[in-house]
Formats: C-alpha cells, structure tokens, sequence
C-alpha cells in the first residue's frame, strides 16, 4: 500500500481496516462516488447537507471495543485475498445494481453489530430524509448496504408513505 506502519500509530483498528477497504479500490471509479455527487452538487449551487454527522459516525466506533476492531483488522490482514475477493463480489453487485446482495453480505460481516452498524442507523437515515425532503426537492446519497431488507431505509421511506424508485 506504499505507507508506513508508523503513519497508522494515532488511528484506532478500524480506520486502518477502512483504509485497506479504500486501497483495494484505488482504481476503481465508483470509489470516488461520494466525492463525485458531492462536486456536481457544489457546481450546480445544490444545498448539501449530510443526513449522518462525522461526529456520530465517531460515536458508533467509539462503541466498538478495541479488541473487536484489532481482531477484525488481523481477520483481514490475515485473509486479505478472501477480503479482496469479498469486495470484488461487492463491486459486481453494485455494477449490477444488485442491492439485496450487497444488504446480505453487509449485515453478514456487522456479525453481532448489525443494530449499531446498520438498523439503527437506517432508521436515522429514514427520519432525516424525510424532515429534509419536507422543505423540498432533495438528492441523497447513502452507502448500498443500507438500502435493503426490511430495516432498510427504503422499506423505511415506504413506510413513511415515500414512493421509491431505481433511478437509472
């Protein structure tokens, strides 16, 4: 990856762990996504707003024990060619918009984290989408694994009477 171990010294487990997700799609297109919508938002003088804070994303891994993170960063250094082929399958789910694949494999590795990873903060999610979507017109953009399944935030908008549908 082209950095030394000492420039990893003041992150927690899990940003490393992050970062390596982040290395393996270094040239891939769609990693940069978020960034992409973001810079078309700012061109076309859209309001952005983000519908999770940095400062909660901090908090949901300030709940994640330090053993659980070291452990989940040796699983993946150790098994780095599973964990690499795991996001390639990924990729392709998402190349073929395949949201229920990309859910099950998400809640699939949350392992005992699923509520603090996925359903709860789908439910955030939901409940700011639609205080956001009261005031007007809105884009949102949030992470595929979040999208499915029965405490998705789709299913969650539809439950809030939303009508959702793929854009292509």
């Amino acid at each position: 990856m082209g950095l030394s171990l000492d420039s990893f010294t003041h992150f927690k487990p899990i940003v490393i762990t992050n970062f390596m997700t982040e290395q393996c799609f270094s040239n891939d297109n769609w990693a940069s996504l978020d960034q992409t919508l973001w810079n078309f938002a700012q061109k076309n003088d859209k309001i952005l707003r983000g519908v999770e804070s940095v400062e909660e994303q901090v908090a949901i891994i300030e709940k994640i024990s330090v053993d659980e993170q070291i452990k989940t960063l040796k699983d993946t250094i150790q098994n780095f060619t599973k964990y690499r082929r795991q996001l390639r399958k990924l990729t392709q789910h998402y190349e073929q918009a395949d949201i229920l694949s990309i859910y099950k494999t998400v809640k699939k590795t949350a392992h005992g984290k699923r509520e603090l990873l996925l359903f709860n903060r789908n439910f955030l999610m939901a409940r700011r989408i639609e205080i956001l979507s009261s005031e007007g017109s809105v884009c949102v953009a949030i992470g595929a694994g979040h999208l499915a399944g029965k405490k998705g935030v789709l299913s969650l908008l539809k439950k809030q009477g939303f009508i959702v549908k793929m854009a292509n």
